[in-house]
């Protein structure tokens, strides 16, 4: 697969920490948001770079949770994540 934005980093970086902790949620039950940016940097400095696409990644993986059946359907993201909308 080949990931990129205009500069590779920002948006590009979000995409790859959500794909990695997705196989990471199937693969072992666990995810580390923090860890997987951490190992991206390795390989490409200031991936992830703002709040918002934190918390892009952390909505993708609790959207697929709850699409998997491992959050039940009747809980609200939006409140978990304390996203106003």
């Amino acid at each position: 697969m080949v990931v990129h934005c205009s500069a590779g980093v920002g948006r590009s970086g979000t995409f790859i920490c959500a794909d990695i902790c997705i196989y990471m949620l199937d693969d072992i039950l666990k995810v580390n948001v923090q860890g997987t940016v951490r190992g991206i940097r390795t390989q490409r400095a200031y991936a992830v770079q703002t709040a918002e696409q934190y918390i892009f990644c952390h909505s993708v993986i609790l959207e697929y949770a709850q699409r998997q059946g491992w959050i039940p359907k009747d809980i609200d993201l939006t409140k978990l994540l304390a996203i106003d909308e």
